[in-house]
């Protein structure tokens, strides 16, 4: 017993610094979110949107999530990550103020739009994360920035159900953004007294034109593309395809569960609260095997569990199965995501890092940004076709990542 604690101590002990203060921020952020995820789509269906409407919100709010992470990229690179992350933080949490007292979808678009300019922050949080994890700890590390946050919202998406089940959808949902507006508030605080800068930031020029910005993020860009090695590369093309599977999950699997699986949205709750627990029991394990076997090995692993789930959650009928499904997309995702963040850590020097990581999840997003588009209008024709897609798509990276991606002989710090 004393062994074990002392191992969970060990695993525990890179919690401090940033990378403490980033996942209590997180904590906060993930318990409101957690409310409200799992009813977020057919809360705007209630405001009037179709499915297709539902897929082009959420483009548009990735699209100028793509054109904002290009200068947040250089941003973090040049001028520092902490101040951008704090006072950006600020804006994400006003912009759930639009679906607090939105009357119909549009203000709900609004809202899309004002969060996703405000998350011109995400490459400098990106690049803190990574600067403040030991290189030889990434994988626990990494898994650590999911577990922790989700062990707190173990309980979110039964309550969210609890309150959407009690006083209907609509009601619920605009006091579930209430509270994610001060949750919200209360991380962007913490943020802003005790993050602390990882680069050091030699020149400050603050006289570039949006003009010359702009050129200059995608002159970076191109150049910190132009030396990342060639599995990198391969990595990159897997994470598109992959981002290509997200949106379909986040848009429409609740529409398709609520609508024709005809689960109550408490037991999508308890199902969403299910697929946190098993995150949180599978994840400093998973994160302990990603730094064991390999990241590559890790990605193959993951596919291999996601693909069977993903058939069966097309031909589920009851919420048994879909216990069951998501508590192995519980602990694959939990395998997967430290094995892509680690691997790409281990790929980019730390100088490039913001840029790198800003290239790629630029690429990542708007692959999303078309996903959601294309899934909007399947999921209106038939609203199996989209998943049925996130399968063909899964087939394809696994055997991409079996085929083309090799880990580093030496990773980098």
């Amino acid at each position: 017993m004393s062994k074990i604690i002392s191992r969970i101590k060990e695993d525990l002990s890179i919690l401090e610094g940033n990378l403490l203060i980033l996942i209590i921020s997180w904590i906060l952020m993930h318990f409101g979110n957690g409310m409200a995820y799992p009813f977020q789509s057919p809360y705007i269906q209630e405001l009037g949107a179709s499915p297709t409407i539902i897929g082009f919100i959420w483009s548009i709010g990735l699209i100028i999530l793509f054109f904002v992470r290009i200068p947040g990229s250089y941003i973090a690179d040049r001028y520092g990550r902490r101040r951008i992350i704090v006072l950006m933080t600020y804006g994400v949490a006003l912009s759930y103020v639009f679906y607090v007292i939105a009357p119909d979808w549009r203000f709900i678009l609004i809202g899309v739009v004002s969060m996703n300019l405000c998350l011109i922050y995400q490459p400098a949080l990106e690049a803190i994360t990574a600067d403040s994890i030991p290189p030889d700890k990434r994988g626990l590390g990494f898994a650590l920035t999911r577990i922790v946050p989700e062990a707190v919202e173990i309980v979110s998406p039964f309550i969210g159900g609890y309150i959407t089940y009690k006083l209907g959808l609509v009601s619920g949902m605009r006091i579930i953004y209430t509270a994610i507006v001060i949750l919200s508030i209360s991380a962007a605080s913490i943020r802003y007294a005790f993050l602390k800068e990882t680069l050091d930031v030699k020149s400050r020029d603050t006289h570039l034109s949006l003009k010359n910005l702009y050129i200059e993020s995608v002159k970076s860009l191109i150049e910190a593309w132009k030396e990342a090695p060639k599995t990198l590369k391969y990595l990159t093309v897997v994470l598109m395809l992959s981002s290509f599977e997200d949106p379909i999950y986040m848009n429409f699997a609740s529409l398709y569960v609520l609508e024709k699986i005809k689960v109550t949205e408490l037991e999508w709750g308890g199902v969403n609260t299910l697929f946190a627990i098993s995150s949180l029991i599978a994840g400093i394990p998973m994160g302990k095997l990603v730094d064991k076997i390999g990241r590559r090995n890790s990605i193959v692993v993951s596919y291999i569990i996601f693909t069977p789930l993903t058939l069966w959650f097309i031909y589920s009928h009851s919420a048994v199965e879909l216990a069951i499904i998501f508590i192995g997309y519980g602990i694959g995702s939990i395998l997967i995501g430290p094995a892509f963040n680690a691997l790409t850590a281990d790929l980019v020097p730390k100088e490039l890092r913001g840029r790198v990581m800003g290239a790629i999840g630029n690429l990542n997003i708007l692959a999303s940004a078309v996903s959601s588009m294309i899934s909007g209008i399947l999921y209106d024709l038939d609203p199996a076709l989209p998943f049925f897609m996130s399968l063909a798509i899964g087939i394809t990276c696994l055997s991409m990542v079996m085929l083309l991606i090799k880990e580093p002989r030496r990773r980098i710090d």
